[in-house]
């Protein structure tokens, strides 16, 4: 009799409307693409999306209703970054399709170091590092009052820190010390060009 009784349930309840055959897209608007590069997306892992203009975008294939979705980005356009808003949900009963993901890019930001009353004939050496990613540094030689970039741009919203690894004249005996201007020679990347103050006594 459960047999029977389950068997009619299951028949009623997909009579019902309550089988799980809807299925929907995904898709989305990407902003601030820069001209002649390209961004990729993944929708819960599965095979990227290449994009190489601003405007909407769809994704292949569908996701059945119920089942969630998560679209990220799988790789970066050179020198910008890219961030996902309305990248995750669940897919409604209907399978009403999705529209509403939206990627923008915004510019990655140089940072640079300027030094004050280093000495003539000096030079100081520091090093950028990732806070994220203790092994990604970069480095860059002063030798005058220039603002002097490191050869990277960061990603906005990475954590970063600025540090000198050697001093004018050597460590060993250094003919002058320099120290930042501030308590802490880092911080947050934002969108706006960074530069790290240091003077040398």
């Amino acid at each position: 009799m459960a047999v029977v009784c389950s068997t009619v349930f299951t028949a009623m309840l997909s009579g019902c409307g309550g089988g799980n055959s809807a299925n929907a897209t995904i898709g989305g608007t990407l902003t601030n693409l820069a001209a002649g590069t390209t961004v990729s997306l993944t929708n819960n892992g599965g095979t990227p999306v290449t994009l190489s203009a601003n405007g909407n975008f769809t994704f292949s294939g569908s996701v059945a209703s119920n089942a969630g979705y998560n679209v990220v980005v799988s790789a970066q356009p050179t020198g910008q970054t890219c961030s996902v808003v309305y990248g995750s949900g669940t897919i409604d009963f209907s399978g009403t399709d999705v529209t509403n993901v939206a990627v923008n890019c915004v510019a990655n930001t140089p940072i640079g170091v300027l030094v004050s009353n280093l000495g003539s004939g000096d030079s100081v050496t520091f090093t950028m590092t990732l806070q994220n990613d203790p092994s990604n540094t970069s480095t860059v030689t002063v030798t005058n009052g220039a603002i002097n970039e490191f050869p990277v741009l960061l990603q906005v919203g990475a954590l970063y820190s600025v540090a000198v690894t050697s001093q004018p004249g050597g460590n060993a005996s250094p003919s002058q010390v320099c120290a930042a201007t501030s308590a802490y020679a880092g911080g947050v990347v934002s969108s706006t060009p960074i530069v790290v103050d240091f003077n040398c006594q």
